[in-house]
């Protein structure tokens, strides 16, 4: 999820293509002079309109049109993307703009917002529990406090491990391509039951994922920071026996938070470890897997496929070799993005915003860093 806002309401924002294709001169100047020297890739494009919707207060439709414009995409794509995600006001030429907002909750620095000034320097709720996209920010203030959703994506991760494991148990790439052939072919499927699933990355995901796979029949591992009995998992690993740890492995699930000591740890010594059976399933960060690595070990067949939520650069680029790759599922970060997210995270904003403002950070929810010399 790339962010959020808590906002005055509106009588609701106008969504609508933006009409004609002529290029606004002054918005052209505009959308140039806040991009500056930014690169024009298509990956940055959301940045990019963070930038004009923190200037301007929304997107205009000139707006849009300029920007794409100037990033070489056209303007349907660049409205598409911006109406997506509700943090982004797009209103059409000549309507009233909504109201200006009051407080920004997001995961991506790029969101500024004039009128917050305190809470854009001294708070950063983070709408998802990773947090590698914040702290790691050369621009993030020593005085910031971040806050993230821990415990908030159980539910949500755990049924996108599920549908990773069955999509792969029952080949289901392999049955929609026979579908968009109108190929009718019958091949047998693999039970979940009598599996062995292996966690990296022992929190409070893998404690509401490792009792659902237990009530599947499969044998449930934990590979952990430190070695320790934990209901639900019939046995536990450390960090350092990873490579042992695979070695029995039908499943591999990763959870683990993305740091200094989990990047790359999915190595190419791992994937050689696991059996030429065995699938891998990141719904962690990308950076936890060596992604050469993985490339080189599916095409070897080392290991029978991979689900990937995850990648090194987001969104993956199009050219990129995951693909086209026919064991392989690629899906956009997705899973602890759900139909109920919002009313589910607003809580946990309300009350950390609430007690931030009246001054009570001590029974702020959720905090992951304090302010240097608190």
């Amino acid at each position: 999820m790339e962010g959020g806002i808590v906002r005055k309401k509106s009588g609701g924002g106008a969504r609508a293509l933006p009409k004609g294709r002529a290029v606004d001169p002054q918005a052209l100047a505009e959308v140039r002079a806040l991009l500056g020297k930014e690169p024009r890739r298509r990956d940055l494009l959301i940045e990019h309109l963070h930038r004009i919707q923190d200037r301007y207060g929304h997107i205009s439709a000139a707006h849009i049109v300029a920007l794409a414009r100037e990033m070489n995409l056209s303007h349907t794509e660049v409205f598409e993307v911006a109406t997506f995600y509700h943090h982004f006001d797009v209103v059409k030429e000549g309507e009233t703009p909504p109201p200006a907002l009051s407080v920004r909750v997001c995961d991506s620095l790029s969101c500024e917002l004039a009128g917050a000034r305190r809470l854009i320097e001294d708070l950063k709720q983070a709408l998802g529990t990773g947090v590698d996209g914040i702290t790691d920010q050369p621009a993030l203030g020593e005085n910031v406090m971040v806050t993230n959703m821990h415990g908030l994506h159980g539910d949500s991760m755990s049924d996108s491990a599920f549908l990773s494991m069955l999509a792969l148990a029952r080949d289901l790439p392999r049955v929609l391509r026979n579908q968009s052939r109108h190929t009718w072919e019958r091949f047998p499927s693999r039970l979940l039951k009598g599996k062995t699933v292996g966690i990296l990355g022992v929190g409070a995901i893998a404690a509401d994922l490792a009792p659902k796979c237990k009530m599947f029949g499969m044998t449930v591992a934990g590979i952990s920071s430190a070695k320790r009995e934990v209901a639900g998992f019939d046995r536990m690993y450390v960090r350092g026996e990873l490579e042992q740890a695979v070695r029995d492995l039908d499943y591999l699930i990763l959870l683990v938070p993305y740091t200094s000591e989990t990047r790359g740890i999915v190595s190419a010594q791992v994937l050689s470890a696991m059996k030429p059976t065995s699938y891998l399933i990141n719904l962690a960060r990308g950076g936890i897997v060596d992604e050469h690595a993985l490339i080189k070990a599916l095409k070897e067949d080392k290991i029978a496929g991979a689900a990937l939520d995850v990648f090194a650069t987001e969104p993956l680029p199009e050219d990129h070799p995951f693909w086209g790759m026919e064991n392989v599922i690629v899906t956009a970060h997705l899973g602890g993005f759900h139909d109920q997210y919002a009313e589910q995270a607003l809580p946990t904003v309300e009350e950390n915003v609430r007690k931030f403002l009246a001054g009570d950070t001590k029974n702020m929810i959720n905090v992951v860093r304090h302010p240097k010399g608190v």
